[in-house]
């Protein structure tokens, strides 16, 4: 006999997949005030139609994207203690805002555009020229998991502008805001 969760679990299972009771009823056969029924309480469902709609959820679960599908690879970094020009140089290289502070392959912090231009006075820009990173840099961005959901990075990317895919605490991928808009794109 499969593993059957109880009906509030299947509630917080479809409003964690940002499933209406519409998309789940009509996915699984069966009516809306069904389902408006089922997590409610009100109904005592008959077993094949719990595992039907067990059966949607799972695969609508599994079809979700993951942090490992969307990533970019490879992750542009910096050490702290090279220079900030390099850093900017390497902004403008790679069409970037933002790096990844890595010393001896472990991320120490990050280093973005927007927060760069908060920090200097650009009257007297080139005075800044032969500081260190460390000297600008801002905590890590947050670290996943390639298998961390997307709805988790988008979470993240409301107060972060990156997330870190990280494995070993090494970091494997960036997945930005752009990145993600970018996947709106037709």
């Amino acid at each position: 006999m499969s593993n059957i969760p109880d009906l509030e679990e299947i509630k917080k299972l479809r409003k964690g997949m940002r499933m209406t009771q519409s998309e789940l009823a009509l996915m699984a056969g069966v009516s809306q005030a069904y389902v408006a029924k089922l997590e409610s309480g009100k109904v005592d469902p008959k077993l094949s139609t719990l595992e039907k709609i067990l059966s949607v959820l799972r695969q609508k679960e599994a079809s979700e994207l993951k942090s490992g599908d969307v990533m970019v690879t490879p992750v542009i970094t910096i050490n702290p203690f090279e220079r900030l020009s390099n850093a900017i140089f390497l902004m403008g290289k790679y069409g970037i805002s933002q790096l990844v502070v890595v010393r001896q392959e472990k991320i120490v912090g990050s280093l973005s555009e927007k927060s760069l231009i908060r920090k200097i006075d650009l009257a007297e820009v080139k005075k800044y020229k032969d500081k260190n990173v460390y000297e600008f840099m801002d905590d890590p961005f947050p670290q996943v998991t390639r298998d961390e959901s997307l709805s988790s990075v988008l979470e993240l990317l409301k107060n972060n502008s990156a997330v870190i895919v990280s494995e070993r605490g090494k970091p494997a991928g960036i997945i930005t805001r752009s990145d993600v808009l970018g996947m709106l794109r037709v």
